[in-house]
């Protein structure tokens, strides 16, 4: 089962939304952003990346240190991604369906933004990310060779056949046009 088939529910001032990180929420995102979603994407992995090593070094010794390094963690995100990213990436994934299929945004990015503060922020943060990345395959197992493969010959059915030529200045016609004469 394809698991961006299934939405996420959150709950944000004591209502239930929807989230789905399906290609509607990464288009919409695109559309609102003006930036491709998988840098976006690969931004976010990279900051949690290092936070998260942060936070393995530091060895939180109870659950609220443990805590107090997730929040902390949050906050360096959203000094790296920025809130206005945050935002739309939220309002993106909150979308619904009409009985049609179609997507529709119940709510403005404005209104979304309301929803979102510091009490919630810390906490909303890594889960929405979270299932994110949850909903991409998994990558490519490292156990498989790491020799790089010799790439075959493209699928004739693929192949150009109309047998057409290109025509054009010949390389002497070339080299004459860029050679400089001098008039004397």
């Amino acid at each position: 089962m394809n698991p961006t088939s299934k939405p996420i529910t959150l709950t944000l001032g004591g209502e239930k939304y929807h989230l789905y990180f399906d290609l509607n929420t990464f288009t919409a995102f695109e559309e609102a952003s003006g930036k491709f979603f998988l840098d976006f994407l690969a931004s976010v992995q990279e900051t949690l990346k290092g936070l998260q090593d942060a936070v393995n070094a530091a060895g939180a010794k109870s659950a609220n240190e443990a805590a107090t390094a997730t929040e902390a963690a949050s906050f360096q995100i959203l000094r790296k991604i920025g809130l206005k990213d945050v935002q739309t990436f939220l309002w993106a994934a909150m979308h619904e369906y009409d009985s049609n299929g179609e997507p529709y945004w119940p709510k403005t990015r404005g209104q979304v933004g309301k929803l979102i503060d510091v009490a919630n922020i810390s906490t909303l943060l890594p889960t929405i990310i979270q299932a994110n990345v949850d909903n991409f395959p998994d990558a490519p197992s490292t156990t498989e060779s790491s020799r790089p493969t010799v790439p075959k010959a493209p699928d004739e059915s693929l192949t150009h056949v109309s047998g057409g030529s290109v025509s054009g200045p010949s390389d002497a016609e070339i080299l004459d046009s860029l050679t400089v004469r001098s008039e004397g």
